[in-house]
């Protein structure tokens, strides 16, 4: 089914928290409680002559209780509590005066899609059946209040979706085993599937914690070692010295959690592939995650409802905790934004966008990342730039910010428009200007920009179909054929120069901390930069030419750890094809 956009509210729990002992008990009955054409709800609360409603109109706005449509009281206050992203579980809490008589209450709510699953049931669809549906009734007084959903007789589930007693239960279309064919990998959605292609995993570099799942520690190696030896792999991405992988049966990882950055503990590190993204708390489901980000230490993931929760080091609060008292996590917890239009996961960095366009982030700031000046590094949002002014930090030149990539020092954000602005440092070229800010600025030299990517000290711009390079070149990170050049932006006036690549077209790049890896649109692999530890899977100090590399075959992503490299290709890694 397409996603669904109205909402549903549980009522968990109604506590009476503090009341006057001659006050009347509550009731509350579910007078009008359900979801209306426009997918807002309302609900009303009774109070023998006291009826209070609590709406929402949008699902952007928080979830107010409106001290205005008190009736007959002579006075009343109304306290809310911070409701941090319209899904999950929060309460309001309010107080009502009558006469001499107050009493303050908390009404538990929990609000999610109508598509979503909780306990692994959903909600019929808002356009069906909905207004005929049954609700029992309210215990009054004191203590845990339920509602519950009965449908009418004759009742016909949504496709994809069965009736079971009375709910409406996800089909797992995927366990036949068959519905995608033996080239890819079927994924169970609530209500559908979808078949993804699926891939082989290798990687080359130096096995850090063992990172490259070979069973052993701190070896380095110069040829492809498989990760995962058979095509399931639908997607990965790599820190500093781990890597988490998505199959249709959850997420896998290996190499360092000491710091919980694999997402299911802390104070291991993993020789060989194990479970990942222990997110079994929430009640939420692997299948439902849409995306999923490694930065050095931490990682992000995102499901399909908007719900983003994070794990692993939190040094700069980059987990939106304050630092002091949370130095990592090992197991997921939600941070205080939804529906982000894209993430960014860095060194000490946490970055968004909005459905607006502006940008956001969290932790790290030593050199300006986050766009203001004084180095501390923050766990709340910091509203960077974008089209929307009125932060205290905020830029604003009036235009959406479609992509963000950041180094540990820099940050990069392309507009809509085309036009590439940074904050953070560029002493080493690596925003194509010798000048670091502690706010965003414009980097003049870069127009009809696409695409970026950003490694340690050097950076790639696609525009008009053509690679752009600057930073760092010492060792070949940007390659120049042969030119060589450190702690100065690439040759040129500009300021920007085109990499000279043996192809024509780019399917892919990856930025890394000493090398660069480009693949051309037959997923031909070519490399350039420093390989001491067999990152380009052969050992070489200085390689200052893209030059091709046959490390795998049938590439379709690479992705770059500290000084590894991990490929999904669709050929085995010993086919000779």
């Amino acid at each position: 089914p397409e996603p669904m956009a109205c909402l549903r509210v549980v009522l968990l729990a109604v506590l009476v928290a503090d009341a006057i002992a001659s006050c009347p008990a509550w009731v509350f009955t579910p007078k009008n409680f359900g979801i209306i054409s426009n997918g807002s709800f309302s609900l009303v609360v009774n109070r023998g002559d006291l009826e209070t409603n609590i709406t929402t109109c949008t699902p952007s706005n928080s979830l107010l209780f409106d001290p205005n449509t008190i009736n007959n009281a002579s006075a009343a206050t109304t306290a809310v509590s911070a409701f941090s992203g319209f899904y999950g579980t929060t309460h309001i809490e309010f107080s009502v005066t009558l006469g001499n008589c107050t009493v303050t209450d908390k009404l538990y709510v929990h609000v999610v899609p109508t598509s979503s699953e909780v306990d692994g049931k959903v909600w019929p669809e808002c356009t069906e059946g909905v207004q005929n549906t049954k609700y029992q009734a309210l215990s009054s007084g004191v203590g845990p209040v339920q509602v519950s959903l009965s449908f009418p007789e004759g009742y016909t589930c949504p496709t994809g979706f069965q009736l079971v007693g009375n709910e409406c239960v996800n089909i797992d279309e995927c366990r036949t085993g068959s519905v995608c064919g033996t080239s890819q990998s079927c994924v169970d959605t609530q209500g559908s599937f979808t078949c993804q292609a699926a891939y082989y995993m290798s990687g080359v570099g130096l096995n850090q914690l063992g990172v490259l799942a070979t069973g052993t520690k701190h070896t380095s190696h110069y040829e492809a070692v498989p990760i995962v030896d058979s095509p399931t792999v639908l997607d990965a991405c790599a820190g500093h010295d781990y890597i988490i992988w998505r199959t249709a049966s959850g997420f896998f990882g290996t190499g360092n959690s000491l710091r919980g950055q694999l997402g299911t503990g802390n104070g291991f590190t993993a020789t060989t592939p194990v479970p990942a993204f222990d997110d079994t708390s929430s009640g939420r489901a692997p299948a439902n995650v849409s995306e999923f980000f490694c930065g050095a230490s931490h990682a992000v993931f995102k499901y399909l409802d908007g719900v983003v929760v994070t794990f692993g080091d939190n040094t700069y609060g980059q987990l939106g905790v304050n630092p002091s008292t949370l130095s990592f996590r090992a197991t997921p917890q939600t941070l205080n934004f939804t529906s982000p239009a894209t993430i960014t996961v860095a060194d000490g960095t946490t970055y968004w966008t909005t459905a607006t366009g502006d940008a956001y982030g969290i932790g790290r700031n030593d050199k300006g990342q986050l766009g203001f000046f004084g180095g501390s590094p923050s766990y709340t949002a910091i509203h960077i730039i974008g089209p929307t002014s009125g932060g205290a930090h905020t830029t604003s030149p009036g235009v959406a910010v479609a992509q963000i990539a950041s180094s540990a020092f820099t940050a990069l954000f392309l507009l809509s428009d085309g036009t590439v602005w940074y904050t953070g440092e560029s002493s080493k070229g690596e925003a194509c200007t010798y000048f670091s800010t502690y706010m965003p600025s414009q980097v003049n030299t870069l127009s009809s920009v696409t695409a970026m990517a950003s490694g340690l000290y050097h950076s790639f711009f696609l525009s008009s179909g053509i690679v752009l390079g600057c930073g760092v070149y010492a060792d070949g990170q940007v390659p120049l054929n042969g030119s060589t050049g450190y702690n100065i932006f690439v040759t040129g006036s500009t300021g920007v120069t085109q990499v000279p690549l043996p192809f024509s077209g780019i399917a892919g790049l990856a930025a890394c901390q000493q090398h660069s890896w480009f693949l051309s649109p037959d997923h031909v692999l070519y490399n350039s930069g420093a390989s001491p530890t067999g990152a380009l899977g052969k050992y070489v100090a200085a390689q200052t030419e893209a030059t091709r590399s046959d490390v795998v075959t049938g590439t379709r992503k690479v992705v770059c750890g500290a000084d590894f490299s991990v490929f999904l290709h669709k050929t085995p890694l010993y086919s000779g094809l």
